[in-house]
């Protein structure tokens, strides 16, 4: 027997609906064995009743008859057995059952505390419509084939494709690394043959090169279609995997669209009573795992799937699934020309629909200029020279129009280049390479949006509460401002802990750079909840000493998590993070290896401190670093807050004299270092966090929505002098107020 254990669960859970096939007596015996083969994997006879069997083994919520011989199981787990991450998800879902015969996965609830540790696609419906200029058709798509052709005759059929107006253009599956083609050849002839096409017709065609290869390749192979200018990747998840493709999406370093293919995946699908169902894999797994659009055989084509399959995947690729936006349903496997108009019809105007081999029956460019014709309607012939290039809008003399006066291509236009950088964070070389312009077009087209008021506005996506309340704090506060908000049953620390993960996130993909970070359970949080990735030349360094306790997490073990995290360089502050009675602070700071780590961290770009307070909450007084004495002289004498051991009044000056010293940055330093982003979480911290906004002492921040609340209304000073201010910033540099927070 185990003995007894106690575990602290947020009570969120997620649920999965399960097709039985067996007589109706043996649904609940399989779904006991399911629940328990799917957690714990263990003998539940000898699992006390404790939170292991209340919490952890999954929980049966209902069993129904769906037919003879058939039963959906219902059942539910903790968050917390996916540890927030996709493999795991999708283990506890369906890995050892899997294995089972005639058990199939058909549904998923999934809660939005889980939903938020799974970004989900970068582009979606809205983004790709804004990366192609095409407000409401469906989009067209291809595939370069046959495998065989060399690298220079793809890219003649590419050029092709993409002066015909084809949206999308992707590797043909197959096409990997052959000897006919070698697969970096291939990439940079097709995207060179792309650009062409697009900077002769004004067209914004994207091509999408296959990353069929190895592991240990795909990365590399990542950066070197983008360098190439490629538009998209194609990833075949069943091969590379999916957790891969989930990478991919999230890579601030790619930033490309994911067309998801589902070669290898087939047999997942193709049976009715076991595998999982057509919409979930296809469509919301897809989806979770970063897919902008999913390709699928399309019912009438060389392969199995029927009406009700393909209409399961449209939807589930268009459903509501947290914040996650839509995205394209791309039918193909055999379609023809002669059958868009009626696929069109069935899967609706966000589709991409795919028509390959059948282009090439006759000549190419007729029949793309058929397949653009059936799509856009009468009256819009092919080919028409527009008034002005739709790649840049530009007025014929060149000057600002006022926001009545511009041209609905231009207004359009002006509103893309917002989205993309402010909202969506590209730089303007990345956004000049996706409409095929110079970066002095970018950049002129930023400074027009922002001169006629569009520059501020979200472009086809929803504001979410948390880019609200952080653009109303940020423009409160006059510094730029991330709100993370709460789930049901979730704590303000873990919602500033996931919020501040992602910011680190944004910091790391950036390049260069050197990050700073102090003690605390929420940076603590903050380091676990970053997810790994790989980098070159990135250091993080302890902002203070070492200093640790039942409930205080050292800045050492911060900096070691998050360094893993990021395959960063470690720098550890080689001191005590107080200094003890009768010692002197002048001479350990002197230290050779103590001077050289402080260095490091004055000369961060980015300082993570976590706020405390003044007062009986304090950690430095629950850890006995201060007397309850100690504590009170301090908030006598005015002491607000605390940040690295120092302590501060309502107008952000430091409160000496009182108490050891701390080995770290000063507040003096905190104020003149580059970005020093301060973290902090419930309402109780308002006031220590107003106060080190006022005094300059944190230059950004990441709060909970309690916590932003209680600031908004409550008249707290507003844009300290020494705060950046977010509004009308730096046009190169995304992510200001409107999108919650620099990067």
């Amino acid at each position: 027997m185990i003995p007894p254990t106690a575990l602290r669960v947020s009570g969120a859970r997620f649920r999965a609906t399960y097709a039985i096939t067996g007589p109706h007596g043996t649904a609940r015996g399989r779904a006991e064995t399911i629940a328990v083969e799917q957690t714990i994997e263990f003998p539940a006879d000898l699992i006390a009743d404790d939170d292991i069997r209340r919490h952890v083994i999954g929980r049966i919520e209902s069993v129904d008859a769906a037919g003879p011989e058939r039963s959906l199981v219902r059942i539910s787990y903790a968050v917390e057995t996916s540890g927030g991450e996709l493999p795991q998800l999708l283990n506890v879902l369906f890995g050892n059952c899997s294995l089972y015969p005639g058990v199939r996965l058909v549904d998923l609830e999934l809660p939005p505390e889980l939903l938020r540790r799974l970004p989900g696609p970068r582009f979606g419906v809205p983004g790709l419509r804004a990366l192609l200029g095409i407000p409401t058709r469906p989009l067209l798509t291809t595939a370069l084939k046959p495998m065989g052709l060399g690298a220079p005759a793809l890219a003649q059929v590419a050029e092709t494709l993409a002066r015909g107006g084809i949206d999308v253009i992707k590797d043909d599956h197959g096409l990997a690394n052959q000897p006919f083609a070698p697969w970096e050849q291939r990439v940079r002839a097709c995207a060179a043959a792309v650009r062409r096409a697009n900077e002769a017709t004004g067209g914004r065609s994207l091509y999408m090169p296959s990353l069929n290869g190895p592991a240990d390749e795909i990365a590399e192979r990542a950066r070197i279609a983008r360098d190439a200018g490629a538009g998209g990747l194609l990833v075949l998840p069943g091969l590379a995997g999916l957790d891969t493709m989930r990478w991919l999406a999230a890579s601030d370093e790619i930033g490309l669209p994911i067309m998801g293919h589902p070669a290898f995946m087939g047999s997942f699908v193709i049976g009715e009573d076991a595998g999982i169902e057509h919409g979930l894999l296809f469509g919301t797994i897809f989806r979770l795992a970063g897919a902008d659009m999913v390709v699928f055989p399309s019912f009438g084509g060389r392969f199995s799937f029927s009406r009700d399959a393909c209409a399961s995947i449209a939807r589930a690729c268009r459903s509501s699934l947290g914040t996650m936006a839509p995205i394209f349903p791309a039918p193909g496997g055999g379609m023809t020309l002669a059958r868009i108009d009626e696929l069109a019809e069935f899967y609706g105007p966000d589709t991409a629909l795919l028509v390959g081999g059948d282009l090439h029956r006759g000549d190419l460019a007729a029949n793309v200029a058929r397949m653009r014709a059936a799509v856009e309607g009468p009256g819009r012939a092919h080919g028409a020279t527009p008034s002005r290039d739709v790649s840049t809008g530009d007025p014929p003399a060149g000057r600002v129009e006022a926001s009545s006066e511009l041209s609905d291509e231009r207004r359009e236009f002006l509103a893309e280049v917002a989205w993309l950088h402010h909202e969506h964070g590209l730089r303007q070389d990345e956004i000049a390479r996706r409409f095929a312009v110079s970066r002095s077009t970018i950049s002129r087209a930023l400074s027009d949006a922002e001169r006629v008021g569009i520059i501020q506005v979200v472009v086809s996506v929803p504001i979410r509460e948390e880019s609200r309340l952080s653009a109303e704090l940020a423009a409160r506060l006059g510094i730029a401002a991330t709100v993370g908000i709460r789930a049901a049953g979730e704590t303000s620390a873990s919602a500033v802990a996931l919020a501040a993960a992602r910011l680190v996130e944004r910091v790391a993909g950036t390049g260069s750079q050197t990050i700073a970070a102090s003690w605390g359970r929420t940076l603590a949080a903050t380091a676990r909840l970053v997810r790994p990735r790989s980098t070159t030349s990135l250091r993080v360094v302890d902002a203070i000493g070492h200093a640790g306790g039942e409930q205080m997490i050292p800045a050492v073990d911060v900096t070691r998590t998050l360094g893993a995290a990021l395959g960063a360089t470690i720098v550890h502050l080689p001191s005590p993070a107080f200094v003890e009675p009768g010692l002197s602070r002048e001479a350990l700071i002197a230290a050779p290896t103590v001077a050289a780590a402080l260095e490091a961290a004055r000369q961060a770009d980015v300082t993570l401190v976590s706020v405390g307070v003044a007062g009986t909450e304090s950690l430095l007084l629950a850890e006995g670093w201060l007397s309850s004495a100690e504590m009170d002289r301090l908030v006598a004498a005015g002491a607000t807050g605390e940040i690295l051991g120092h302590f501060y009044d309502s107008a952000g000056r430091e409160v000496r004299g009182v108490g050891p010293a701390p080995v770290g940055l000063s507040l003096d330093d905190l104020r003149a270092s580059r970005r020093v982003i301060g973290v902090a979480g419930g309402a109780a911290k308002s006031a220590a966090l107003a106060a080190a906004v006022e005094g300059g002492i944190v230059h950004e921040v990441v709060v909970d929505d309690d916590l932003a609340r209680t600031l908004l209304p409550s008249g707290m000073p507003v844009g300290s002098p020494a705060g950046r201010a977010v509004a009308g910033g730096d046009l190169d540099r995304p992510g200001m107020a409107a999108s919650g927070g620099a990067a």
